[in-house]
C-alpha cells in the first residue's frame, strides 16, 4: 500500500476505509485486488481486520498484539491501522482484561490530532469449539464490550474521535440477540455517532463493520466497494466500506 505520507495538518475532508479482509495475503490475487480498490479510494485512514500485514510495515501502520488466542501464520493481526498522516501514541493492548489481540488506539495527524480506536470484537463462538475451547457462546464478545465501554468512557469527548472496526453485530440487530445489542449500545458513549446503520448503499444486507465518530466529524458519504474477485468469487466474506468525514464547522 504505497501512498505518499502527508506531513502537514489534516485535510478538511478525510476518507476512511474499513474492511475485514478474511486473512488475504499481500501477494495473493485477493490481496492485490483489495489493496487496489482501497488505493483507488485515495484514503487517509484504513482499518483492516483479519489481515496478514496487507498494508505493509512502517511508521504509518499500527497493529494489534499478535496473540488473540488462536494459532496463526506469521504476520496475522486481528487489527491493522494505516494512515497517510503520522501515527503516534499507539496502544495495542487497551487493558489486560480485554480479550487480547483485537485493539489498536492511536493519535493520527495533527492540527487537530484525531483519536482513532480500531477494534475487532470477538464473534459469538470465539474460543467455544475452536481456539482455547474454554468459553460459552457470546462470552468473549460480551467481555470485550464491557471492557471496551470502560476504555471509551475514559476518552475526552472534546477531542475528535473515530471508532471503527468489526463489531460482529448488525445495527439494528435481530430481536433474537437483543441482549448483545444492548451490551453494544451500553459500550458506546452517546457522544460517538454511528454512520453505518442498516443496509448501506450498494450492499444487499446489513454489515457488521461499523464507523462511529464524534461531533467534530460530519459524515458526507458512505459507499461499499466491489466484492467480486477472481472467477467471480467474493474478495472477502465482508464488504469493504469507504466513508468521507468532514470536520464540522465550529
Amino acid at each position: 500500500m504505497k501512498l505518499e505520507p502527508v506531513g502537514g495538518p489534516l485535510t478538511q475532508v478525510l476518507t476512511i476505509g474499513l474492511w475485514n479482509v478474511e486473512w488475504a495475503t499481500p501477494y495473493s490475487p485477493r490481496g492485490r485486488a483489495i489493496t487496489q480498490l482501497l488505493r483507488a479510494s485515495d484514503p487517509d485512514i484504513i482499518c483492516l481486520t483479519e489481515s496478514v500485514t496487507l498494508l505493509g510495515n512502517g511508521p504509518d501502520v499500527a497493529f494489534s498484539a499478535a496473540d488473540s488466542g488462536y494459532p496463526g501464520a506469521p504476520g496475522r493481526h486481528k487489527v491493522e491501522l494505516w494512515s497517510r498522516h503520522p501515527i503516534q501514541a499507539v496502544d495495542s493492548l487497551g487493558h489486560v482484561d480485554l480479550p487480547g489481540g483485537r485493539f489498536v488506539r492511536a493519535a493520527v495527524g495533527h492540527d487537530p490530532a484525531i483519536n482513532v480506536v480500531a477494534v475487532c470484537v470477538p464473534w459469538a463462538m470465539a474460543h467455544v469449539s475452536n481456539g482455547r475451547k474454554d468459553r460459552r457462546p457470546w462470552e468473549d464478545h460480551l467481555r470485550y464490550l464491557d471492557v471496551l465501554g470502560s476504555l471509551l468512557s475514559a476518552l475526552e469527548p472534546d477531542q475528535p474521535t473515530i471508532l471503527l472496526g468489526d463489531f460482529n453485530q448488525r445495527i439494528p440487530n435481530s430481536p433474537r440477540t437483543a441482549s448483545v445489542a444492548r451490551a453494544l449500545k451500553a459500550a458506546i458513549p452517546d457522544w460517538l455517532h454511528l454512520h453505518t446503520a442498516g443496509v448501506l448503499p450498494g450492499a444487499d444486507k446489513q454489515d457488521v463493520d461499523h464507523v462511529f465518530a464524534s461531533r467534530h466529524l460530519e459524515c458526507l458519504s458512505v459507499k461499499t466497494l466491489p466484492n467480486a474477485g477472481v472467477a467471480g468469487k467474493p474478495l472477502s466474506d465482508h464488504v469493504g466500506l469507504v466513508l468521507q468525514l468532514k470536520f464540522a464547522s465550529q
